[in-house]
């Protein structure tokens, strides 16, 4: 059932229960109102809910449990609220978890480690509080983590040294407190790490980021420039370039894995490479991206342009 970008509101029937056979319920940016209805749980058969950028409220219903083979479920941009209920832990086909942008509260349930197929679990701005699961260590397919803007408290499990794939760990403005476990440095994929905003002492910080390998300077003659790339559902089809003056290419990206997310990539690049190009190669669009180059941000709305837009990173 394919019904986002439109204008619709209202609420969610509790008849939508009856449609057994669907395997897909897209409504994402709309104007739908109301609760989730606990009826959505008989809907065995589905595979994927993107019911983000609505006004949906009120809590999780448990009966969402009930759908064992659901692999992505998108919730962000609406209004819940209460807890993650625990039966979250029995969709053990997820492989995208997309609940932030709410009001959810409560703790991380422990049973989020039965989704063994996880690849995103992405929570960020809401008032979720307590510790991080040690149940966390069991998600061996993870590779994207955000929790950012959260109340979370108490130290990191040890555990979370277990999760080996991981790319992105972003707990930033939380109440976590150290010492770091040195089993995070077992993170050897890591990419991205982000944990300002707790009560981790900054020479930890420090320490923990220089043994990662994430620590960053440039050569004479270089800038940083930091490249967030927010995918759309088809990222496999985005990717971009940055050419020096001579045209030839100095950096890029070929396609992304993960849908929906905001990819960060820090490069260096001489400071007269001025031409940045983002692709999409099947020409309809759809990702944005933040450029940061000596302290100028530059924007691309991913709506505004269809099969490929230059920008000039100079100006």
């Amino acid at each position: 059932l394919y019904l986002y970008d439109n204008a619709l509101s209202g609420t969610l029937p509790t008849e939508v229960g009856n449609m057994s056979a669907l395997t897909a319920l897209w409504l994402y940016n709309n104007a739908v109102s109301g609760t989730l209805p606990s009826e959505v749980g008989n809907l065995s058969a589905l595979v994927s809910v993107f019911l983000n950028n609505n006004t949906l409220s009120g809590s999780l219903p448990s009966e969402m449990g009930n759908l064992s083979a659901l692999t992505r479920l998108w919730l962000y941009d609406n209004a819940l609220s209460g807890n993650i209920p625990s039966e979250v832990g029995n969709m053990s086909a997820l492989t995208a978890l997309h609940l932030h942008n709410n009001a959810l509260s409560g703790i991380i349930p422990s049973q989020v480690g039965n989704l063994t197929s996880l690849q995103a679990l992405i929570l960020y701005d809401n008032a979720l509080s307590g510790s991080l699961p040690s149940e966390i260590g069991l998600l061996d397919d993870l590779l994207y983590l955000n929790l950012r803007g959260n109340v979370l408290s108490e130290t990191l499990p040890s555990e979370i040294g277990l999760l080996t794939n991981l790319q992105f760990l972003i707990l930033d403005g939380n109440r976590l407190s150290g010492p770091l476990p040195t089993e995070i440095l077992q993170l050897t994929r890591l990419r991205q790490l982000e944990v300002s905003g707790n009560l981790f002492s900054e020479e930890e910080v420090n320490n923990t980021t220089l043994a990662l390998g994430l620590s960053f300077s440039c050569n004479d003659g270089e800038t940083i420039m930091e490249i967030v790339v927010t995918t759309d559902n088809w990222p496999s089809e985005t990717s971009w370039k940055i050419d020096a003056a001579d045209g030839t290419p100095i950096a890029s990206v070929r396609g992304y894995t993960l849908e929906s997310i905001s990819h960060f990539k820090k490069v260096c690049i001489p400071l007269d490479a001025c031409k940045f190009t983002m692709i999409d190669r099947y020409s309809d669009g759809g990702p944005s991206v933040e450029i940061t180059r000596l302290g100028k941000v530059y924007e691309i709305d991913g709506g505004g342009f269809t099969d490929k837009v230059v920008v000039d990173i100079c100006i």
